[in-house]
């Protein structure tokens, strides 16, 4: 018997105010940054059946920009984070997923960004 796991497609977006995505992806491009990422999850924002899980992808947009593509390494950590890539303050516990980066686009191709942080493809 062979089993197969499932794997969702996710889209996050980002906003150019919180995040300064060009020189996180430049940490990357020059192996400055481990290529894992702490991004922020609302189960208020996702389906109620439906859950970010291991091992699925995640597409990064940012102001309708494609800019990565992640897998989910470990979901639901706890915690107060911020690092040089944050611009605004982290004020109260939130939850995160940590994500893995497979690949950075440069291409600049469209992918609308969302209003939702967490939407699936």
């Amino acid at each position: 018997m062979i089993y197969m796991q499932y794997n969702n497609i996710w889209k996050v977006s980002w906003k150019e105010e919180n995040i300064d995505y060009n020189l996180l992806i430049d940490d990357f491009k020059n192996r400055i940054h481990n290529g894992l990422i702490l991004q922020e999850i609302d189960d208020s924002e996702l389906d109620e059946y439906v859950y970010p899980d291991v091992n699925d992808v995640v597409f990064i947009s940012c102001e309708n920009k494609r800019i990565m593509r992640c897998y989910i390494l470990v979901t639901d950590i706890a915690g107060k984070i911020e690092d040089k890539y944050t611009k605004k303050p982290v004020k109260e516990l939130k939850n995160y997923n940590l994500l893995k980066i497979q690949q950075v686009y440069v291409d600049n191709s469209f992918m609308k960004t969302n209003k939702k942080i967490w939407a699936l493809n």
